[in-house]
């Protein structure tokens, strides 16, 4: 119990000293979070080779090195570090995050001015970097809805999703009050569940619940053996028994949030200091207009779940809040330069909604165009601008013209004329210890830091 306490009051001590942040590496699947955390880890272990001009704090001479901590948390899965990087190594892009694990690095630095230097040679800042498999984020929501208001909102998205037709077209026949120990309800959560995975393979984003797509230790527990109600019932379900159909699966959504995703939340989502948003919108744009609408609705539900506000010593102590986001446009490697602005421009349009939820909290944010890991090279063919990659399925050697980006989310119209196909590459292989390319890290880095670091 001593022991507990010393640790919770060295936690207290750093936030109170703003010698501590917590960084939200926020992204939906294939948004590319493992990634990017291994390669923002990479940099920073290897500053003195990595190209971090941007990053003042290294750029001035004043950083003095950066380590992997121990984390305190003994119960969380360590971050992965080591043999990411080797994938990377290999030319091979790192698994997919199917569980939590976070990693605190140590950045030691020289603080400005010759007064302070004199004063505190050196300090420490502790960075917290949190990953998690990106379907688990969208369960957030669940926490503001009811199991009614859950099943209504996706049933809307099933309705217009071929795909979903074999499921909708059974759980439509449950007879609401029919005892559950008389109806298949595993059977049926489990057509639920190919119905989700089916989509998520055609572009699909607004997927949930999120661990009935990953379910990691919740694999076959009954919990998970539950699914929207899109059938008729009455306008008062209180006339049914607790034994019904369905106040049984209500009963199972209530207990999903209250066992599972709230716990998650309370832990991990509510503690943030900083946030980066990940958003891969030219997978979406691949993939077409559905895609694109889910995205952008999935990105607008889930950062309401986040708590925003100005940092101050009070909340920093009890009541942490996120009070600067980026917002990355991911994988910018796979367009050409003169693209960039344009990208810019469609992740502000996209984001419009949370970004004005922020302007209105007072929150400081920004539009970035990264990519952790640069897979292209730019180049040009018969004086258009093109790219040179490793393409991902062949492994061959590519020229290609990309195509341009829309300057703003489409219209339906839109879509009758035009299509996107921007192609996905391989990484180059880049041995451990050789400070990997990437595009504007130190820049983000700056950014989400840099203020901590004088």
């Amino acid at each position: 119990m001593h022991s507990n306490w010393q640790t919770v009051g060295r936690e207290w001590l750093k936030r109170g000293t703003d010698q501590h942040l917590r960084i939200a590496v926020t992204g939906l699947r294939q948004s590319g979070k493992t990634t990017f955390v291994t390669a923002l880890i990479d940099a920073l272990l290897n500053w003195n080779k990595a190209n971090l001009s941007m990053w003042k704090v290294a750029s001035s001479g004043r950083l003095l090195g950066c380590t992997q901590s121990r984390y305190d948390l003994l119960h969380i899965p360590t971050f992965p570090y080591d043999p990411l990087r080797e994938q990377l190594a290999n030319g091979q892009w790192p698994q997919a995050t199917e569980t939590l694990n976070e990693i605190r690095l140590t950045i030691r630095y020289q603080p400005q001015g010759s007064l302070r230097q004199k004063l505190t040679p050196r300090r420490d800042l502790l960075v917290d970097l949190f990953d998690y498999p990106g379907e688990w984020l969208l369960d957030l929501p669940l926490l503001e809805q009811s199991y009614q208001q859950w099943s209504d909102n996706v049933r809307k998205t099933l309705e217009s999703n071929p795909l979903a037709e074999p499921f909708l077209r059974k759980a439509s026949e449950l007879d609401p009050s029919a005892e559950a120990a008389d109806v298949p309800l595993k059977e049926m959560a489990q057509d639920y569940r190919q119905c989700l995975v089916a989509s998520r393979q055609q572009g699909g984003y607004w997927l949930t619940p999120g661990r009935l797509l990953l379910p990691g230790e919740l694999n076959d527990a009954p919990v998970l053996e539950f699914f929207p109600w899109v059938g008729k019932m009455a306008s008062n379900s209180s006339q049914y028994s607790k034994q019904s159909c369905f106040k049984v699966l209500q009963q199972r959504y209530d207990y999903y949030r209250r066992h599972i995703v709230e716990p998650f939340y309370k832990e991990h989502f509510s503690r943030f200091d900083r946030q980066v948003v990940l958003v891969d919108v030219l997978d979406a744009l691949n993939y077409g207009p559905s895609a694109v609408s889910e995205l952008q609705k999935a990105l607008s539900e889930v950062l309401k779940s986040f708590n925003y506000g100005r940092r101050s010593l009070l909340n920093r102590l009890f009541s942490p809040r996120v009070d600067k986001v980026l917002f990355a446009a991911t994988q910018a490697d796979r367009i050409t330069m003169d693209q960039y602005p344009a990208l810019s421009l469609l992740i502000d349009d996209l984001l419009a909604s949370a970004m004005g939820r922020l302007r209105f909290n007072g929150i400081e944010y920004q539009t970035m165009v990264t990519s952790a890991v640069v897979a292209t090279e730019q180049g040009k063919i018969q004086n258009k601008p093109a790219l040179r990659g490793k393409e991902l399925k062949t492994g061959q050697w590519l020229n290609v013209f990309p195509g341009g980006v829309p300057k703003e989310v489409p219209e339906a119209h839109f879509w009758d004329t035009h299509h996107f196909d921007y192609p996905s590459f391989l990484p180059i292989a880049t041995p451990v210890g050789q400070p990997m390319k990437h595009m504007r890290l130190d820049a983000l880095l700056e950014y989400l830091i840099g203020d901590k670091l004088v």
